[in-house]
C-alpha cells in the first residue's frame, strides 16, 4: 500500500524540526540501525531504558547523554543531532501502514521567538506552534528540571491525513543563545504503549560538562 505521508516532511520557522518527526516514524524502517554499542553507565530502570547511553553534540558545542528506551535504537538523520526510534513499529488504525515512534534531539537558537528565559517559552510557544499548526490540541503543558536543567514542556495530538498523531516537545534551556529541543512522536492510538519508556528516557538525559561550554 502506497503511504501518502512517507515523503512529508513539515518543518516550523527556519528549520526549527517538530513535525518532520512524523514524516520520519513512517520512512524509518527502510534505514534503521542496529542495537547502538556505546558504553555508558547503568541505567536507573533496565527494565524500560536500554542498557547504554548515548551521546550527542549540538550547535554550540554542547554535548549531551541519553539513555534511550528499551528496544530503540539510534538511526541516521542528517537534520537532527540525533534521532532514536523504536525497533518495532506501531500499525496505523485501519491502514496497513506502519509507523515508527521516535525521539528527535536537536540544538537551536531561541530566533524562533527571540526568548530570553525559559518563561518566554512557557508564554510564547504554543501560540507560535498554532500559528503555523491550528488543528493542533494542546493536552498539556509544564516547567520543570530535568539533569539540573530548566525545560519547558508541551503535549499535543493532532490529525494528519487522518491520522491522529500524539507529540511531546521539551525544550531545555542551556544559555541566552541555544536551547536543546527533543521532539517525540508516536501515533495516538500507539502512545499508552510508549510513554513510560519514552519518559524515562527524557529523564536520563544528562549534559556532558566535560564536553561543553561553560556558562
Amino acid at each position: 500500500m502506497v503511504n501518502p505521508l512517507g515523503n512529508r516532511k513539515v518543518l516550523i520557522g527556519l528549520g526549527l524540526v517538530i513535525l518532520v518527526a512524523i514524516a520520519a516514524g513512517f520512512v524509518y524502517l527502510r534505514g534503521r540501525g542496529e542495537e547502538d554499542p556505546t558504553v555508558g553507565e547503568e541505567p536507573p530502570k533496565e527494565s524500560l531504558l536500554a542498557r547504554n547511553s548515548l551521546s550527542f553534540t549540538g550547535a554550540g558545542d554542547y554535548t549531551f547523554d541519553v539513555f534511550p528506551p528499551l528496544g530503540w535504537a539510534r538511526t541516521d538523520d542528517e537534520d537532527v543531532d540525533l534521532r532514536i526510534g523504536a525497533l518495532s513499529p506501531d500499525i496505523v488504525p485501519s491502514t496497513e501502514d506502519e509507523f515508527t515512534a521516535n525521539i528527535l534531539f536537536s540544538v537551536y537558537t531561541h530566533e524562533e521567538i527571540s526568548a530570553s528565559s525559559i518563561e518566554d517559552y512557557a508564554a510564547d510557544w504554543k501560540p507560535y506552534l498554532l500559528s503555523y499548526y491550528p488543528s493542533i490540541n494542546f493536552v498539556n503543558d509544564y516547567q520543570t528540571k530535568i539533569g539540573g536543567l530548566s525545560v519547558y514542556v508541551v503535549e499535543m495530538t493532532q490529525p494528519l491525513d487522518g491520522v491522529m498523531m500524539h507529540q511531546m516537545q521539551y525544550i531545555f534551556w542551556l544559555d541566552r543563545d541555544y536551547a536543546l529541543f527533543v521532539t517525540v512522536t508516536s501515533l495516538d492510538s500507539a502512545w499508552n504503549k510508549h510513554k513510560d519508556g519514552i519518559s524515562d528516557s527524557i529523564k536520563s538525559i544528562e549534559l556532558d560538562l566535560s564536553d561543553s561550554p561553560s556558562n
